[in-house]
């Protein structure tokens, strides 16, 4: 009988291990699950004219910046800048400066009456920037009269980094092409060619020959010997943001002055006031009476004193007390995970040692 209990007590203490590795199994892979990063998503570059709004005197020269944000290996650019030929005129354009790298002075003209075109390189063959600052920098003449406006408007602008790769797919995906669509299938040949679509578009430029496929990227797509050629344009994808231009000075809020009080007129001793005037009355002094004396009140002669009513207040509602928000109970974060695996983990040694 001794063995016996004996033997299940061994069975009892192996189960309970055995549970316990379990859970602190699963619990280490939900606390490692819970950390998990999760990669963030790419955001589109932007290009803005600076600053986007402002005002500029009659005759006055003035410049905006085309600012870009947060580029890769950029190459080259190019963009078109309209505006009213009517209240501005371009007289130069001048190079930029992206991460700390000068551009080449950008090739200009006057497209037409109101429209700049510039093409923006960098100074040397193969060379490259990263980050933050401007393509060029656009000076304006102002030929408009106060009140006038204008519109700089940023168009056909394109940005070029020094990526170029090409890859090949099977001509069967031309229909969902044609039907500007992308399969998943798709996806997962883009993918492991090294170019992940995120929110892909297609533009059909040639039903069964050639389309556009707009992501992060741009990528071109053509017919060739039976099979579909995929490749890298090496176009970034920018958002574009426009400006506005004022003619005159921007005009300066006044502050409202308060009213000046009126003064309060001192009426002589004697002099009646009229409702119509605003009067300070000066209070005649109380005499000072004998100890015990009681003092009796003197009317005017044939003047019967009329009682004035008890006032009536209107009852004040009481406030409403705002109930408190009970606070709701916190979700336990990384560090109850770690502590019950540490838990665990502890009384498993214990378990192990007996």
């Amino acid at each position: 009988m001794k063995g016996k209990g004996g033997s299940s007590k061994r069975i009892l203490d192996l189960l309970i291990a055995g549970a316990g590795i379990s859970v602190l199994l699963v619990l280490t892979a939900i606390a490692f699950t819970s950390i998990a990063i999760v990669p963030a998503t790419a955001q589109s570059v932007e290009v803005r004219v600076i600053p986007e709004s402002g005002y500029a005197e009659e005759g006055a020269t003035f410049s905006v910046a085309i600012d870009v944000d947060e580029v890769t290996n950029f190459k080259s650019g190019q963009f078109d800048l309209s505006f009213d030929s009517d209240v501005l005129k371009v007289t130069d354009v001048t190079a930029g400066s992206i991460g700390g790298k000068t551009t080449r002075k950008p090739k200009w003209w006057n497209e037409d009456a109101g429209t700049v075109v510039a093409i923006i390189r960098m100074p040397l063959l193969g060379e490259t920037a990263n980050g933050s600052g401007h393509l060029a920098k656009v000076t304006f003449k102002v030929k408009g009269e106060e009140g006038d406006t204008s519109v700089l408007d940023l168009s056909s602008g394109k940005l070029s980094d020094t990526r170029a790769m090409e890859f090949s797919i099977e001509g069967k995906f031309k229909d969902e092409l044609n039907d500007e669509e992308i399969s998943e299938e798709l996806k997962e040949i883009f993918k492991g060619n090294g170019c992940p679509l995120e929110n892909p578009t297609v533009k059909v430029i040639k039903k069964d020959e050639k389309w556009k496929i707009i992501d992060r990227r741009v990528y071109l797509v053509m017919v060739k010997d039976n099979e579909l050629k995929i490749r890298d344009t090496g176009e970034i994808l920018a958002k574009w943001v426009d400006a506005e231009i004022k003619v005159g000075q921007e005009e300066e809020e006044e502050e409202e002055e308060g009213e000046e009080p009126t003064p309060t007129p001192t009426l002589a001793p004697g002099v009646t006031p009229t409702p119509e005037t605003n009067v300070t009355v000066t209070p005649s002094p109380t005499p000072t009476l004998a100890p015990g004396v009681t003092p009796s009140p003197t009317l005017a002669p044939r003047v019967i004193p009329t009682p004035k009513p008890a006032a009536t207040t209107s009852p004040v509602a009481k406030p409403k007390p705002t109930p408190t928000p009970t606070p709701k109970p916190a979700v336990p974060g990384f560090e109850a995970i770690f502590a019950i695996v540490g838990i665990l983990s502890i009384a498993y040694i214990l378990q192990r040692r007996r």
